[in-house]
């Protein structure tokens, strides 16, 4: 839970450095317009990602698509340049893109480095070795950025002892021996001694960003393109299968560094200039010179942010492991037109810890209160944890469809076996296996809950603290166990039934929706949540409450299968108690449960009967709603 807090910290305090207006929600929506953007959450969790992975690369999608645009244009504009310039090019300059911004990001924010480098392991292909060499290209590159070498085991030392049994290696790290021949070759350029990729992918105040972009594709694109020319050799398309038509200036790189068609990167190094009569550049990639070329006709790439990390290549195959919500990058110069890029500064001087900026008085109180309640969440997400644990696990049962193999004989197919041996089928489908099903139960499904807080005169000092931790303990704790459940289904492949919603209403002599009923937790509420309790005025219409939660919850065509509970904290009295007593019949009526929590008297035990209770000590007024909660599962 700290980690997911952490990285929705950084991720608003990039938006805050950069001026942009970012609204954080859990649901799987982006939106950009002139107003900002909104980043959803739920993008990466479907895809099986935990809160604090998905915060983090929502941040990276920021630092990337829009920083990279705000700071970096020219970074920008060469990417795109060569990527419609070499079509096959292109995957190979986004995963580069990626891992820069992966390791800056990591350099102004060092705890996002244990989340980005989760993100990518669980990312990536369980199995690289049935992937191209290609793509095992790219996911080192990437590994390298998130700072997630660790996964590929046994490439520890490689490129120091090379040559080596690289068959011995290969078998280590599910990787081809040809890719991690080329990988030696990058790593040792020159006088590298093995830091060749971490240098030119590294965050690095002192260069700007272009610089370490070029020298990253000098030294990457030539054995990338060779691992390409044997993938299309491999699939018979020959040499020329793995490269786009030539350009008007050659399709072929005419650099004279090394990524020049035939440079070894095993070669000494390059000789001293005259800008560096010490040579103290020996060893470094040099960036290739830009050469002016057209896209072959048809063959320009999507290169946008919102496509495929690896796009399709000639034989139409497409692997897409980090995909991304982004729109293009089009779409985002236009929305931020007004920003002055200021491309001579570059990045150089803001790629350092600390350099994110801070988040002002803004969301800071809200972000202490919940770091200061973060084990009471984790009780409240665990509520739901052993339901969502039922509803994923297996149990062994007999198949329904015969089979020509099995475990037991299927009498009600024995007719149609007959049929087909008399057909000349000699294994007929008469047998039943055994198979592992998702176990059915009834427990509870989709929930919402409606949280009604009184926020009257009455309700100040330590009633309306704990009144707002309360709050925040339901509404994140909840949030983050619809976050558990949307994972928990992306990696199972199975609708659990398991949709929780949640809203907020605080009332005084009116009431008043913070949070409308929705999965999740946006900023906006967060930002209006404790100022909306802890301002206490006028009188206590509970009615009014009532009522604005028998909206929220009617009006839904599934409303009878979903269980919809709604909690009443006060210190009690009403304003009208037949008003009250009419909306509470209503809502019962409705088949909503209703329970009343009264602060230190029994006025709101005994109206909200039986399910009215009293609480003396304001402290435990979370654990009172907790209870309630579990006892509605059991």
């Amino acid at each position: 839970m700290q980690g997911e807090v952490a990285a929705r910290e950084a991720l608003r305090a990039v938006a805050a450095v950069l001026g942009i207006e970012v609204t954080v929600t859990d649901d799987e929506r982006w939106q950009l317009d002139n107003t900002g953007l909104r980043a959803g959450l739920g993008w990466y969790t479907s895809r099986g990602h935990s809160g604090a992975e998905a915060a983090a690369l929502a941040l990276l999608q920021l630092w990337e698509g829009v920083r990279g645009l705000r700071v970096s244009p020219e970074r920008s504009a060469r990417a795109s340049m060569l990527g419609r310039a070499r079509p096959e090019l292109a995957p190979l300059l986004t995963a580069i893109t990626r891992a820069q911004a992966a390791a800056e990001v990591t350099a102004v924010f060092p705890g996002m480095r244990e989340a980005l480098g989760a993100a990518l392991h669980r990312g990536l292909p369980r199995d690289l070795s049935v992937e191209t060499r290609r793509d095992q290209w790219l996911a080192l590159v990437l590994a390298v950025g998130f700072g997630d070498v660790e996964r590929f085991a046994g490439l520890d030392g490689l490129d120091c002892l090379y040559p080596l049994d690289l068959a011995e290696r290969a078998g280590a790290s599910g990787l081809d021996p040809l890719v991690l021949e080329e990988w030696a070759r990058a790593r040792n350029f020159g006088d590298a001694r093995g830091e060749a990729v971490w240098w030119v992918l590294q965050a690095a105040p002192d260069r700007p960003a272009l610089e370490r972009f070029e020298r990253a594709v000098a030294l990457l694109s030539p054995g990338y393109e060779r691992l390409l020319a044997r993938d299309a050799a491999d699939r018979g398309l020959g040499a020329d299968g793995a490269v786009a038509p030539p350009n008007e200036g050659g399709a072929e790189s005419q650099d004279s560094g090394p990524a020049a068609d035939g440079a070894e990167a095993d070669s000494a190094a390059p000789e001293p200039d005259a800008e560096d009569p010490e040579g103290t550049d020996a060893g470094e990639p040099q960036a290739p010179e830009e050469q002016p070329a057209q896209a072959p006709q048809g063959s320009e790439a999507d290169n946008t942010e919102g496509a495929d990390l690896f796009q399709a290549d000639q034989t139409g195959d497409v692997t897409s492991f980090l995909d991304t919500p982004l729109p293009s990058e089009g779409a985002l110069a236009a929305a931020f037109a007004d920003i002055d890029a200021q491309p001579g500064e570059s990045d150089a001087g803001d790629v350092r810890p600390g350099a994110g900026g801070g988040l002002g008085a803004r969301g800071g109180e809200y972000a202490a209160r919940v770091a200061s309640l973060a084990p009471d969440i984790e009780r409240m997400r665990e509520v739901w944890h052993e339901v969502t644990h039922e509803r994923v696990a297996t149990v062994a049962a007999m198949g329904r469809r015969p089979q020509a193999e099995g475990e037991a004989l299927d009498t009600r197919a024995l007719a149609d076996g007959l049929a087909q041996v008399r057909a000349g089928v000699k294994r007929p489908r008469v047998f039943l296996q055994r198979e592992h099903r998702t176990r059915r139960t009834e427990r509870s499904g989709n929930t919402d809950y409606v949280l009604l807080i009184d926020r009257s005169a009455s309700m100040q000092g330590r009633p309306a603290q704990a009144a707002t931790d309360t709050a925040i303990i339901m509404l994140e704790g909840l949030a983050a166990a619809a976050r558990d459940i949307a994972q928990a289904e992306a990696v199972h492949g199975v609708d659990l039934e398991l949709q929780l919603r949640t809203a907020l209403i605080v009332f005084d002599s009116r009431a008043h929706l913070i949070k409308p009923l929705a999965s999740g937790m946006s900023d906006d509420v967060r930002d209006d949540l404790i100022a909306a309790i802890t301002s206490p005025q006028g009188s206590t219409n509970d009615a009014a409450a009532l009522t604005v939660a028998a909206a929220q919850l009617q009006g839904v065509a599934e409303a009878r299968q979903r269980r919809r509970i709604v909690f009443v904290i006060s210190d009690g009295g009403t304003n009208d108690v037949v008003a009250a007593a009419h909306e509470l019949r209503r809502l019962r009526a409705m088949g909503v449960s209703v329970w009343g929590i009264g602060l230190g008297n029994d006025d709101v035990r005994q109206r909200y009967a039986p399910g009215g209770s009293r609480v003396d000590d304001p402290g435990q007024l979370a654990e009172t709603v907790s209870a309630l909660i579990r006892r509605g599962l059991s």
